[in-house]
């Protein structure tokens, strides 16, 4: 059953009062691909990844690197891994982990000043 194991998830919500609690705590590795570039909505996705995550579990973020500043704060660190578009968003992705074994798979973790 899907709905055992999915969740639909508004970071504009409280997601501790939509999400099973069951969840909290479950997860090695969590995925966030938050939907804006700005602080307001990465934290509140931090505060679900947080909640989500199982002791030091890894974490992995696509996001315009715009939000590199923040996402350093947190203790991760930008990878080689760029991810590109054919379509009309012209803001390339980029790949933070505070995993170094992610970052190996993804070409490593880019120069400081890249």
């Amino acid at each position: 059953n899907i709905g055992d194991r999915f969740c639909r998830y508004d970071f504009n919500e409280d997601f501790r009062a939509k999400i099973p609690s069951h969840f909290e705590g479950s997860f090695d590795v969590v995925i966030l691909d938050p939907p804006y570039v700005s602080r307001d909505c990465l934290e509140a996705f931090w505060s679900f990844a947080a909640w989500l995550s199982k002791g030091a579990a890894v974490k992995l973020v696509l996001t315009s690197v715009v939000n590199r500043p923040w996402l350093l704060d947190w203790g991760l660190a930008l990878t080689d891994f760029e991810l590109r578009f054919t379509s009309k968003l012209c803001t390339p992705l980029r790949a933070f982990t505070d995993s170094e074994e992610v970052a190996a798979r993804l070409g490593g973790f880019a120069p400081p000043e890249d």
